[in-house]
Formats: structure tokens, sequence, C-alpha cells
């Protein structure tokens, strides 16, 4: 395994939609750079699935600003 088979989640609106499908992550932390806190999930299909289509929406948020 490598880092490219996890995500780490630092949005709370995203670590929640993947919760709410069943996923559950491995852990939470803080980032030692950034303090800021993060969630990491094994980066299955559907975890990459709901990820993918959340950025799709908050890129299309931007473009409708």
């Amino acid at each position: 395994m490598d880092k490219q088979d996890f995500l780490f989640v630092y949005d709370k609106e995203l670590r929640n939609r993947i919760i709410d499908s069943g996923e559950k992550y491995i852990t939470t932390a803080h980032a030692v750079s950034s303090l800021k806190r993060f969630w990491l999930f094994y980066k299955s299909e559907n975890v990459a699935s709901i990820a993918d289509e959340y950025l799709d929406e908050k890129k299309m948020e931007k473009v409708a600003i």
C-alpha cells in the first residue's frame, strides 16, 4: 500500500458524504504543518467516486459565481 491508496479529507462536508455512504475512516489527526484536522479513508471505488463528484460540484459552484 502506498499513499495513493488513501484519501486525506480536510473538508467536513466531504467527510460527511463519505461517512453517510457507509464508509468508515481509518483515523483522524492534525496535519503537522498546518494543524488542520483531517480524516484518512481507504480510497475504495466508492470513496473515490464521492470525492470526484464533490470536487466537480465545487468547481461548478465557482464557475457559477
